[in-house]
């Protein structure tokens, strides 16, 4: 995520420098590109080693985003940097059973691409995010650039305990307010799937379909699945 800043303006950083014996930064990051600590981020830049300093009553920016590490597990939500926990296992199987499911049928009927995180959407400077899986269709395919750079026709988050409040409330409000046009949230484990809708700029709950039944998508025209086909066997 690390980008050079602008000359408009100057942006305050939002990590501190970290002073080490020799060698002990390189011990504990073991090759990796960050640790966390307590919900902060210990990474090393061309000056040394940093650690973040996000607090939660801050207001951030796109351009302080872009100041944390490579895949670094936060997203901008309405102006706060939220912290969003590894997935476990389950949340991975299902988002690869449901990217075959979607990306086969994409492809094969020439309607746009599919996209899977971590890969940020920005929608504005306050809001920059990482579905699980989202579709762009041809209409819409000029946001596709270095990012996705405006709204996804179609978008879907696998819920986690470190993840369900910002999924529900805080990333549904942002889908909404910027014309995503459907919007999926998945409980791995309860194997549920709830189907969403954008109406006026609010995404309403359309159908909600638990174990198996068919669900058909409104924005990926003629897309219909069984829900029994992504979630774990034993699950079911």
């Amino acid at each position: 995520m690390t980008e050079s800043q602008t000359d408009k303006e100057k942006v305050d950083k939002i990590y501190g420098t970290v002073l080490f014996p020799e060698g002990v930064g390189e011990m504990l990051l073991n090759g990796h590109r960050f640790l966390v600590i307590r919900g902060q981020l210990l990474y090393k830049i061309e000056e040394g080693y940093v650690i973040t300093m996000i607090r939660e009553e801050e207001n951030y920016t796109v351009d302080h985003y872009l100041q944390l590490p490579e895949s670094a597990p936060f997203q901008l939500i309405n102006a706060k940097l939220i912290y969003m926990p590894s997935p476990y296992e389950i949340h991975q199987a299902v988002v690869f059973n449901l990217s075959l499911e979607i990306g086969n049928y994409v492809k094969k009927h020439q309607l746009g691409v599919v996209r899977f995180a971590p890969l940020d959407v920005h929608f504005d400077k306050e809001n920059v995010v990482q579905p699980d899986l989202l579709f762009v269709s041809v209409r819409r395919s000029s946001i596709i650039q270095k990012f996705i750079m405006g709204a996804p026709d179609f978008v879907v988050e696998i819920l986690s305990k470190g993840t369900a409040k910002a999924d529900k409330e805080l990333k549904m409000g942002v889908y909404g307010k910027y014309n995503v046009l459907e919007y999926w949230l998945i409980h791995p484990s309860e194997c549920w799937v709830e189907v969403y809708v954008n109406e006026d700029k609010r995404m309403q709950l359309k159908q909600r379909v638990e174990k198996k039944g068919v669900i058909e998508s409104v924005a990926i025209e003629g897309f219909t699945l069984e829900i029994a086909d992504i979630f774990p066997k034993n699950n079911l």
